[in-house]
């Protein structure tokens, strides 16, 4: 099997295949050359022609020991919806990203579960680096889109995207460890008004196990 086939079938990344292959001091390049000719705009907007080129390198994720290159020429666009030049759009990374997206979900993955500092030091990058990929990350989950129900909110946590009629309520006091708090009673209702609103007549007062409201009591008929 050649090195380029074993590379295409470990990788298997969208909208590429792998051309070469080096081992260098730095670690492993993969060459890539792209399976369609269409160029897409970050805004999403499309085309076959190119403003210009050049090659771009981003960091994967290791094998084993050996760091891992992904080198591809990234073109940029002259975008008619964005009306400016934009460097294109590839799937196998973010906009403006040196690394790759299957590296930013695990550094992202981890920058949850550990300090910024250990995470750099576990995947041999620079902290600001790791900083770079959670701020992207970050800015990728949360919604600004006027359709939005408020600029900012998490798509998770939003009426609107999720199709929910209810927000996530906040936990208890009971659910965070602390002693339960006891709801309080409800106020005593009115006293029996004597007439119902529905009859013109009076009507005589109810006995005290008809109406059993607070504050009120029947009067005890006096024994001949």
């Amino acid at each position: 099997m050649r090195v380029t086939t074993a590379f295409n079938r470990v990788l298997a990344l969208p909208g590429a295949w792998v051309a070469s292959v080096a081992f260098t001091d730095v670690g492993i390049v993969v060459g890539l050359r792209r399976r369609g000719i269409w160029l897409t705009c970050p805004c999403g907007w499309r085309t076959r022609f190119r403003y210009d080129s050049s090659r771009r390198r981003w960091r994967h994720l290791d094998f084993g020991a050996c760091k891992v290159f992904l080198e591809a020429d990234l073109h940029r666009v002259d975008c008619q919806s964005c009306l400016r030049v934009r460097t294109e759009q590839v799937p196998w990374a973010r906009p403006g990203a040196r690394h790759t997206r299957d590296f930013e979900d695990v550094a992202g993955w981890l920058a949850q579960r550990m300090g910024k500092t250990s995470v750099a030091k576990l995947l041999r990058c620079t902290w600001e680096a790791v900083d770079h990929i959670v701020s992207r990350g970050v800015a990728e989950h949360i919604d600004d889109s006027p359709g939005c129900g408020a600029s900012g909110n998490s798509k998770s946590s939003c009426v609107t995207c999720t199709g929910s009629s209810t927000r996530p309520t906040p936990p208890t006091t009971s659910e965070r460890g602390a002693p339960p708090r006891y709801a309080a009673a409800s106020p005593p209702t009115k006293p029996w008004s004597g007439a119902s609103a529905n009859t013109s007549t009076p009507s005589s007062p109810p006995s005290s196990s008809a109406c059993p409201t607070p504050g009120w009591k029947a009067s005890t008929p006096r024994s001949g």
